[in-house]
């Protein structure tokens, strides 16, 4: 079956959408599995906000930038990062209800990027936790480095193990919080970011290891 592309995404209405489960819910966002043509995809729908001149605050704009870029990159070949089927802008909650009642009083109308569903994910943790998998997961983190995507939330939280994948498969998730940077030199501060995010994972699997 043909997946989603952009422009399909792009003209979704609430009746091409059938909502399965509430697979997370947070303050700015919430995240979906839903049914769109017989098949099963995530819908993660976040709120806009005010956004500086010196970085991007927009969690909408941050997350769809970076799924742009890493798709550019073909990560999501590889199984690193969820597959990216595009975006959706300015929904009305009304016309969505209930699934969005949770964004009627925001003062901005809500956006969506529509991603791969990918069944039995698992947080990292100790539990799951293996020297092996701490290599793949830095490798990969390293990828997306490398496509001068700052993650911004750089915690077990966003590591996932799928066990429906045959090998299993490890991948980066959620960058609502990302810097995505020009494709050129980058600048003395944006590599300094770069390292002090790596050092952050390196310290959670050194603390793992203990």
């Amino acid at each position: 079956m043909a997946l989603l592309s952009p422009d399909q995404v792009s003209a979704l209405t609430a009746a091409d959408v059938s909502f399965n489960q509430v697979l997370k819910e947070g303050e700015f966002s919430t995240v979906f599995q839903v049914l769109i043509r017989d098949q099963k995809y995530v819908m993660k729908v976040l709120v806009l906000g005010w956004t500086p001149p010196n970085r991007e605050t927009n969690i909408f704009i941050c997350e769809s930038t970076a799924y742009r870029r890493l798709k550019a990159k073909r990560l999501y070949e590889k199984g690193l990062v969820p597959d990216f089927y595009g975006e959706m802008e300015n929904l009305d909650p009304d016309l969505w209800r209930p699934h969005l009642d949770s964004f009627l009083r925001d003062e901005l109308r809500p956006c969506a990027v529509v991603l791969e569903y990918i069944p039995k994910l698992q947080k990292m943790q100790l539990s799951n936790f293996s020297e092996a998998r701490a290599a793949e997961f830095r490798a990969i983190f390293l990828e997306i480095q490398q496509a001068h995507v700052y993650h911004g939330d750089p915690y077990p939280r966003n590591m996932m193990v799928s066990y429906a994948s045959k090998p299993e498969r490890c991948l980066w998730i959620d960058f609502d919080r990302a810097q995505t940077y020009s494709e050129g030199e980058l600048t003395p501060r944006q590599k300094e970011l770069m390292g002090e995010e790596i050092a952050l994972v390196d310290n959670f699997f050194e603390d793992a290891v203990r």
